[in-house]
């Protein structure tokens, strides 16, 4: 195996992970995404109840109470999971800045290579 032939597979390799990890960072954007969703529609929800005390019959029932009770535990959650989201988010933005570090770089040498290779093959 030559050379060029051992950069250009670094090349390919490299371009494989960097999209590898790219997918990986789209996945989480989306589910980013999906979770702030959520967490406006909840808050949509929470200011459209009644908060005035003329519903009584909302109020004695505790319907009131339950339904603020499950929606502070609610947006709890997912403000939960949208951090841990946004840890693994920024790992992984580490990760494919240094991926695609590595794969411009593999890249590069692989062209240069090819390059002396071809001006040999010239001269």
């Amino acid at each position: 195996m030559t050379q060029v032939s051992k950069l250009k597979m670094l090349a390919d390799l490299s371009g494989v992970n960097y999209a590898a990890k790219t997918t990986r960072w789209r996945r989480l954007v989306a589910q980013e995404n999906a979770i702030r969703a959520q967490l406006r529609t909840l808050s949509d929800h929470m200011s459209a109840q009644p908060h005035d005390l003329s519903n009584l019959d909302y109020i004695a029932s505790g319907t009131d109470f339950a339904w603020r009770s499950w929606s502070e535990k609610q947006r709890d959650q997912l403000q939960i999971e949208l951090a841990q989201v946004l840890v693994q988010k920024a790992e992984e933005t580490h990760a494919m800045k240094d991926a695609f570090g590595r794969r411009e770089v593999a890249h590069k040498l692989w062209q240069n290579q090819r390059a002396q290779k071809d001006q040999d093959y010239t001269s």
